[in-house]
């Protein structure tokens, strides 16, 4: 009795090494989600709101995208009621040279309520996305966001389209450096990945 309990535990541990080491060598590259093809532009680049530091990684991809001539608007779908471009300019550096009627910004809007917007709102902003290109008449997007939320913004978008419409390509932000270190040695990060595995886990049900 007591060896089969201690080749039971043994097994159990034997299986929890084997999710660690595979979480430390594949688990942010799981959620990393990449599709974009360089070669191919598109109606739109479209950024998704994070926190500051990220937002602004974020919308300086999209500015950049927009520079390589990769899309003809750039949509902003989600954001509070007072953002606008000139606040962009002025707290995240970004160059003034996307002419104004370019860019495409939703507002958040009272009716949400604020369960469903921390329950999902990756999935407000897919809902917006789409609300705002079929209004401006828009066939494709470039989506970005932050490597680790990608995963989850895949399922957002492809759980909105119709049809096939819009035709939607991820491009995923880094916002760490992985030159100087391995993604689960810098512990903020960590904390982002392990939290994102629990929406993630959510969005199955809530999506």
């Amino acid at each position: 009795m007591k060896k089969s309990a201690g080749r039971v535990l043994g097994i159990f541990f034997s299986v929890l090494i084997v999710i660690a080491i595979l979480f430390l060598l594949k688990g942010e590259d799981f959620l990393c989600v990449e599709d974009d093809n360089p070669s191919v532009n598109t109606d739109a680049v479209i950024v998704l709101s994070g926190a500051p530091g990220e937002d602004n990684l974020r919308i300086q991809k999209g500015f950049d995208l927009f520079r390589q001539g990769r899309c003809r608007y750039l949509i902003l779908p989600l954001r509070h009621k007072s953002f606008s471009w000139s606040w962009v300019l002025k707290n995240y550096q970004v160059e003034d040279s996307i002419p104004e009627d370019k860019i495409l910004i939703g507002k958040t809007v009272a009716e949400n309520s604020q369960i469903e917007a921390k329950s999902s709102g990756t999935l407000m902003e897919a809902k917006k996305t789409v609300e705002i290109m079929r209004r401006v008449q828009l066939n494709s997007a470039i989506v970005v966001s932050s490597c680790y939320h990608m995963r989850r913004v895949k399922i957002a978008f492809e759980k909105v389209r119709s049809d096939q419409y819009p035709q939607f390509y991820y491009h995923p932000v880094q916002i760490i450096d992985k030159s100087d270190e391995f993604w689960w040695l810098n512990k903020k990060y960590v904390q982002k990945v392990l939290n994102e595995y629990k929406k993630l886990i959510a969005a199955y049900f809530v999506y």
